[in-house]
């Protein structure tokens, strides 16, 4: 009983702090983020030669919502500019995702520039067990999560309350500014999807910790979308449809046979807001192919974690 009023509380200043912000900060990308890191090890990515990126030791955050800065170390390599290819829809803000244009794209997506290694620090010690807080142990394990339901059968008046109480129990036990970001992004992006598609059932919201156990071989999703920020190290890998061999994509193919020309591949970048239409999303544009990036490792032979939100329409 203590503990549940405890996690009561927690919710209630969590709900209380977020409904402090601007809801029109919700829908603009946010502040770029710099480095924070003092620590020497760097994490060895296993095979895609991305450069890798130090691990935050301290985090210092401004005044404004969700604005984070960080200091920045002169050995740190800065992860390389990403050309969007053309099945993406780059918008300024997640309204446009609702655009005409949009039904065209196979991916919708709303750059936000957040240095890869911000929040590393944070999720390795949640990884670790490190974190004292008790209300983020559901995180621990590898591919350690959680998830909330949004029916979307609900009067329009009742969606809005109902998506911002998912999305604050969703960053329950953070720390401050990462839960913060992390119930934004969930409203935001959820209260967005919802208008892009009104007629389905409900809305699945996830905040997932990956570790070794990722889905990096090539794939193309079979259900109806998923919008998903990934909060440090790298994001998503994706390419356009004529890179793909589709026999050997369908017939569990290698992911070397299934690409037909690497350095056609793009990756997303950390704190991207992106929509990855699946199968059986409404329309044309669909299907896009794309896979988790390949694990990484510390010079210890640890995997580094990578913290990641998921805003799903599943049929």
């Amino acid at each position: 009983l203590k503990l549940a009023a405890v996690q009561a509380t927690c919710l209630q200043r969590s709900a209380t702090a977020v409904s402090a912000f601007d809801i029109s900060s919700l829908i603009m990308p946010f502040p770029s983020v710099q480095l924070s890191s003092l620590d020497g090890q760097q994490p060895q990515h296993e095979q895609s030669g991305y450069p890798a990126a130090a691990v935050a030791q301290e985090v210092a955050h401004s005044d404004g919502p969700a604005a984070v800065k960080c200091q920045k170390v002169a050995s740190q390599e800065a992860a390389p500019e990403a050309t969007m290819l053309s099945n993406v829809y780059s918008c300024k803000s997640l309204a446009q995702w609702t655009d005409p244009e949009g039904l065209k794209h196979q991916c919708l997506h709303v750059p936000r520039r957040i240095d890869p290694s911000c929040f590393q620090r944070i999720v390795d010690r949640i990884a670790s067990g490190q974190e004292c807080d008790p209300m983020v142990a559901d995180l621990v394990d590898d591919r350690g999560g959680r998830g909330e339901h949004v029916s979307l059968k609900v009067p329009d008046h009742e969606l809005p309350g109902r998506i911002h109480f998912a999305a604050s129990k969703l960053s329950r036990g953070l720390p401050f500014r990462l839960g913060k970001l992390i119930c934004q992004d969930a409203r935001a992006i959820a209260e967005t999807v919802a208008k892009l598609l009104p007629n389905h059932d409900k809305l699945e919201l996830k905040l997932e910790r990956f570790g070794t156990n990722t889905c990096s071989r090539w794939h193309v999703d079979q259900y109806v979308c998923r919008a998903l920020v990934s909060y440090n190290l790298i994001g998503t890998e994706y390419t356009e449809d004529d890179n793909v061999d589709f026999y050997e994509l369908q017939h569990c193919g290698n992911n070397d046979h299934v690409i037909r020309d690497k350095s056609r591949i793009r990756f997303m970048g950390v704190g991207d807001m992106i929509l990855i239409k699946g199968s059986q999303y409404p329309g044309e544009a669909k299907s896009l192919v794309h896979k988790s990036p390949e694990v990484q490792w510390y010079p210890d032979g640890s995997p580094v974690s990578r913290l990641v939100l998921k805003v799903d329409v599943l049929r």
